[in-house]
């Protein structure tokens, strides 16, 4: 039999960054809007006080951007806090194991015309946090974000905070608090279609949770919670099965959860991926070969990078590996298309069909950018924020009404490539091209044999990954779209 899989990467990195960081968030967008995109990377994480910096304009290895403050950072977000259409940089503040877990601040730099300040607008209180996450909770149109904190190695538990934006900067008290846990990473999504963002909470050493959003106002206490214990890290939201409700997967320290959504309503028994290390640190979702389906990294600590192909909504052995042994020691995985390889214009158009839907989720994740929104014909150039790693744009409530129609036009790409930030300081964070660019559109001619993406000879290709072989005994990779 003939097993045939398709995953876009060479064997190892097309680029390698400046190394001697403690590198650790790591957000891929386009600041300044001139049609490159810039890699923004958080560094220090317990090791180091350390500066953040950007690769702007698709440089791969020096950075012409530096923040002016040292800290032990977390993870980072970006949004538009103060509603000028620039992408603003939101990066937590965690402690460091050399200062006895000092206390660090969460920070927000930002962007004036497509250069964000070196110096922080805005600092948090005293916090040990080491996630971010971007989203808008009230539907006002401005980006809020979540701080996940605590810290096990101390035993120091603490409060999950929401900050919410007043239309210039973050409010200096939180909107929203948890309990003391200890949280890594959480997600902003919309688990039931009902137009607004929840909030899932990945916590270390306890069950993860998931909290609704009611018309803008999140609920005290989790109306959902895992079966199992959790040991999660990172976390990543998208339609696995293509059932039209998000899911979410977890980097859980030793393994993958998969909460699958059913219907709103998230199964508090996850399907688990094993064997992907010891310490499973970082999680992404996209879909690398073009079939529609969201296939999935993985990466860990001192532990290889997988990568999983989606077949038909589940996930069986890895397609792709890249080790390097203790080199490599993965923080966060970002698909984007770098080199704008495979860009696709495209729209979606939307009803909202209640009072205060604001959150439209698109059909593609990662997107590369938004074109254009259009409410009931007229474009409006503000008063929407978005979300470009988990595809999704949230609207002001306050100019929309039942059965009004939102277009949405904007890109995605068929060519992702895929970066990696590494804690390793010896070694630099890893970029890898999509090589789909060697691939070339062309008609199906008559063809003697076809298998299908698990080597399975079929009677005629369908969409997806094919394995031809023509009429004169050639051999071909084909992937049918439509």
């Amino acid at each position: 039999m003939i097993l045939f899989v398709f995953i876009p990467y060479p064997s190892s990195p097309s680029y390698e960054t400046i190394n001697g960081y403690y590198s650790t968030g790591l957000y891929i967008t386009d600041l300044d809007k001139n049609n490159e995109k810039d890699i923004i990377i958080s560094n220090g994480n317990d090791m180091e006080r350390e500066r953040n910096y950007i690769l702007y304009n698709n440089s791969f290895y020096l950075p012409n951007w530096f923040s002016s403050d040292s800290q032990y950072f977390g993870h980072l977000s970006v949004g538009d806090v103060n509603g000028d259409g620039f992408l603003d940089l939101v990066v937590a503040g965690f402690s460091g194991y050399y200062e006895n877990w000092k206390k660090q601040v969460n920070v927000l730099y930002l962007n004036n015309n497509g250069i964000l300040n070196s110096f922080p607008s805005w600092i948090s209180d005293s916090v040990r946090c080491f996630g971010v996450a971007h989203g808008d909770v009230n539907g006002d149109g401005l980006s809020d974000f979540a701080f996940f904190c605590g810290n096990d190695y101390n035993n120091s538990p603490e409060e999950v905070k929401i900050y919410l934006s007043n239309g210039y900067t973050l409010n200096s008290s939180p909107y929203w608090k948890s309990d003391s846990i200890y949280s890594l990473g959480g997600k902003f999504f919309d688990v039931d279609n009902d137009g607004d963002l929840d909030l899932f909470v990945g916590v270390y050493n306890s069950n993860c949770r998931l909290y609704k959003n009611n018309n803008g106002i999140l609920e005290n206490n989790p109306s959902w919670i895992s079966n199992v214990i959790c040991k999660a890290n990172q976390v990543a939201v998208g339609d696995i099965n293509n059932d039209g409700y998000l899911d979410v997967v977890v980097a859980n320290m030793g393994n993958v959860l998969i909460f699958y959504n059913n219907n709103g309503n998230l199964n508090p028994n996850p399907f688990i991926i094993n064997n992907v290390g010891n310490y499973t640190s970082a999680i992404s979702l996209g879909d690398l070969n073009n079939d529609g389906y969201l296939d999935l990294a993985v990466g860990g600590w001192w532990d290889p990078l997988f990568i999983f192909e989606n077949i038909n909504g589940t996930f069986n052995n890895p397609s792709w590996i890249f080790n390097i042994g203790n080199a490599l020691v993965s923080e966060y995985i970002f698909f984007s298309d770098l080199d704008n390889g495979y860009l696709i214009d495209t729209f979606e158009t939307f009803i909202v069909p209640t009072n205060n839907y604001h959150v439209f989720v698109l059909k593609h994740k990662p997107i590369d950018k938004i074109l254009g929104v259009y409410i009931n014909g007229n474009l409006i150039t503000s008063n929407y924020v978005y979300n470009e790693e988990d595809g999704w744009i949230s609207i002001k409530k306050q100019i929309l009404a039942p059965g009004d129609s939102v277009k949405i036009f904007y890109k995605y790409s068929k060519s992702l490539d895929m970066a990696i930030t590494n804690w390793e300081k010896s070694r630099g964070n890893f970029i890898f091209l999509n090589q789909n660019s060697l691939i070339k559109e062309e008609k199906l001619k008559r063809t003697r044999i076809v298998y299908d993406v698990l080597g399975r000879k079929i009677n005629k290709t369908k969409k997806g990954i094919n394995l031809i072989i023509d009429e004169k005994g050639n051999k071909k990779i084909v992937i049918i779209f439509d």
